[in-house]
């Protein structure tokens, strides 16, 4: 028609390849071929964008680098620790992102498997959408050392000291390995002992436990009436149970986890029968020491001067702590903790002039039966005084003190009286004085603290510990000080502790009227109502 003069039409079309959104090409991997079962290696992955949209490094459109497992079925097989990866930078089309420093975890099982690569958006494999993925074939195997543990008893939830216990293991065999029983370099079952902050502990002489014959791989052996002893000192403890290959390596330096339990060492007795009196509701005192922290007793009239809480032990013990619980603002807004072994002549162990928490009280070492706690405040606010629960801790005597002046005089500072005191008289003070405490034996405390006459508190001062060795430690230190000696450190194994004057007073002596140790891992005694 056109040749015959008939008009046409013309527009500009733009004509381009069908590429789809997203769609990638990858360039290189360079990983590893060959894992350790549970075990990761490193990768280096280039992927280029092919595709007609970015990929963002944020957003909810972010794209990701991700991977997972096929097995010989084509199944998926979840592997522990396995991640996603951002992009670097916003990757346009025709770009190319790189991922360096990927860590993959592989499969906790030996086995033939197919590592794929795959991109992943808003929580979305890209592969579901048509983009392709790389994929490399891995092989799996067992490490040379490896357990699998199993308690077939349950642990308690203490231990006494010093002592021989019995444990029940099954442990099976899943490293490429043999355990051989016999031999030069047989395997042994061994365990360690760690302090809190992970420091080894005695006993160090620990026992080693023969296996009744090979382990092949793949294969268990179950361990009954194992025996372990308990560290001498009391406190919180990490026990860890371990494989050893005889003057070869401990499996866990070839990374085979170990078999580890926390536990506490403890003397403590339970549930002893007591009694109660108190100025204000006698019939409820029980509920004070019932055990159940939904009860207390209650004095049912505001707190004034004068109320007291007596408890009757039921026979004399060595106590070294205190402590009543008060739900709510039911605290005594102050108080006097005496002491007593017969009920009738009664000493100062500890008093607050203002109290605003649940009482906690140490005090050296000291045989009582009676504890009495008075209320010696009117408070400001209307409250009755409360008590939910009352606990107290046991300990054994402590051998004594010792001091650089006026020696004779130092069991008055651990004689659990605040009226008595021992000091320096007429010389003031200076560096290098100093006082120190036998606790008798070995046990794991974390703080001291020093009651002191008045202006007789040490003008500076550094605390130090030591076991039986006599190795001194020190654990605080303060050169300027004007108040009460009060200081927490970290839980540490000692049987003497030592305050040294680090600073002068031209004026004062220094004196100590209660010398306070304060245990770890205190042995709590929780009592009941007599029947």
């Amino acid at each position: 028609f056109q040749w015959r003069g008939s008009p046409v039409h013309e527009a500009g079309v733009q004509v381009r390849p069908a590429v789809p959104d997203y769609a990638a090409q990858w360039l290189t991997f360079q990983g590893p071929e060959r894992l350790l079962a549970g075990q990761s290696g490193a990768a280096v992955v280039e992927v280029k964008n092919t595709g007609a949209l970015p990929w963002p490094q944020t957003g909810t459109n972010a794209v990701r680098l991700g991977y997972r497992w096929l097995d010989a079925q084509g199944n998926v097989v979840p592997a522990s620790g396995a991640q996603t990866w951002p992009v670097s930078r916003q990757i346009e089309p025709g770009q190319v992102a790189t991922f360096r420093d990927l860590v993959v975890a592989a499969p906790a099982q030996p086995g033939a498997y197919r590592l794929v690569l795959d991109l992943v958006q808003a929580g979305t494999w890209l592969s579901s959408r048509g983009v392709t993925v790389m994929e490399r074939a891995v092989q799996v195997v067992a490490p040379e050392y490896g357990v699998v543990w199993q308690v077939l008893s349950p642990w308690p939830a203490w231990l006494p000291p010093n002592e021989v216990h019995q444990v029940d293991l099954l442990l099976r065999n899943t490293g490429s390995r043999p355990w051989l029983a016999g031999g030069r370099t047989p395997v042994h079952l061994a365990y360690t002992w760690f302090t809190r902050d992970g420091r080894l502990s005695e006993p160090l002489d620990t026992f080693r436990i023969l296996l009744p014959g090979d382990v092949p791989p793949g294969g268990t052996v179950t361990l009954r009436g194992v025996p372990y002893r308990t560290p001498a000192a009391l406190g919180n403890y990490l026990l860890r149970w371990d494989l050893v290959e005889e003057g070869v390596t401990w499996f866990f330096r070839q990374g085979a986890p170990p078999l580890e339990v926390t536990l506490e060492i403890s003397d403590r007795s339970l549930f002893l029968p007591w009694t109660a009196q108190a100025s204000h509701n006698q019939e409820g005192t029980f509920l004070a020491f019932d055990g159940n922290p939904q009860t207390a007793w209650n004095s049912t009239a505001n707190q004034e001067p004068g109320m007291w809480f007596q408890v009757d032990l039921g026979q004399v013990l060595i106590l070294d702590r205190f402590r009543a619980a008060s739900p709510g603002r039911g605290f005594p807004a102050g108080y006097r903790l005496k002491l007593s072994t017969d009920g009738q002549d009664w000493h100062l162990a500890a008093e607050k002039d203002q109290n605003w928490s649940n009482v906690d009280v140490a005090f050296a070492p000291c045989p009582a039966r009676y504890v009495r706690l008075e209320q010696t405040v009117q408070p400001s606010w209307t409250a009755t005084w409360v008590i939910g629960e009352i606990t107290v801790s046991v300990a054994e005597a402590w051998a004594g003190a010792d001091a650089s002046h006026y020696a004779g005089d130092a069991g008055e500072a651990i004689d659990t009286r605040l009226r008595t005191a021992w000091n320096t008289r007429a010389v003031k003070q200076r560096p290098g004085m100093w006082f120190e405490v036998d606790m008798g034996s070995v046990r794991r405390i974390e703080g001291r603290t020093l009651e002191h006459p008045t202006s007789q508190m040490p003008r500076g001062y550094a605390v130090s510990v030591a076991g039986s060795d006599r190795t001194w430690q020190e654990v605080a230190r303060k050169d300027d000080n004007w108040g009460q000696v009060d200081v927490r450190f970290t839980d540490t194994a000692a049987r003497s502790v030592r305050v040294e004057t680090s600073n002068s007073s031209p004026y004062h002596p220094w004196g100590i009227s209660e010398f306070v140790v304060w245990r770890a891992s205190p042995v709590w005694l929780v009592g009941r109502q007599r029947t």
